[in-house]
């Protein structure tokens, strides 16, 4: 992770590791050796995918859904969709909601895999529950689609509301588009002004032809 982005924190780690056991001065001299200047890590991604892949390699979950996503980007090696659907899957098997969540986005797009979106809405559930509001996001949208079965608004509202509330502006979007939907204007144009200045073109559209004003900073829901 630290050759991922690179790192730089310059004072000394021994202040961190004394802090974690005061009064040792075996840690304040093991510090001392191993980061004498304090820690500079400049970004290396073929580094990074070397580590996460001796991770991956042993095991550890995290790594796995790590080195998936490098694999999906094509960070410090080729990409490569099915590899990434290889990693994302055990990790996701593991329970680790970033597995998960990529399995679900391979899914989703046929990337690596036959597209399935009963699929993709299995895994985001599994990331949804564990917490990932990306996930709880993805989730709400397809429900809301209704791509893989009958559309279910209340349901997409539950999935969209945490991350909405959190700032999503893809969550704020469906929320806005799931308002429409029950006729509520003032509702709807509140959910998209929040979208629309992050940013959001779907947003800043369906602003548009509701005929609303430029959306300002501060709207409240």
């Amino acid at each position: 992770m630290a050759y991922l982005s690179g790192v730089t924190g310059r004072a000394p780690a021994a202040a961190w590791l004394t802090e974690a056991r005061r009064g040792s001065s075996k840690t304040a001299s093991n510090a001392h050796l191993l980061y004498p200047r304090g820690l500079d890590v400049k970004a290396d991604p073929a580094l990074a995918f070397t580590w996460a892949k001796a991770a991956a390699d042993r095991g550890l979950a995290c790594a796995e859904a790590n080195l998936g996503m490098l694999v999906t980007r094509g960070i410090g090696c080729p990409q490569d969709f099915a590899e990434a659907a290889f990693w994302y899957r055990r990790a996701a098997e593991k329970g680790e909601a970033a597995g998960a969540l990529g399995i679900g986005i391979l899914y989703e797009g046929g990337l690596g895999v036959a597209k399935n979106i009963a699929e993709a809405m299995r895994w985001y559930r599994a990331a949804a529950e564990a917490g990932n509001q990306v996930a709880a996001t993805a989730l709400g949208l397809l429900l809301m689609s209704g791509e893989a079965a009958a559309p279910d608004p209340a349901e997409a509202h539950r999935w969209l509301g945490g991350p909405a509330a959190r700032g999503s502006a893809h969550a704020q979007y469906g929320l806005g588009l799931l308002a429409l939907r029950r006729h509520d204007e003032l509702r709807a144009r509140l959910w998209l002004g929040k979208a629309a200045v992050q940013g959001h073109a779907g947003a800043r559209l369906a602003l548009a032809e509701l005929g609303s004003a430029e959306p300002t900073v501060g709207q409240k829901a």
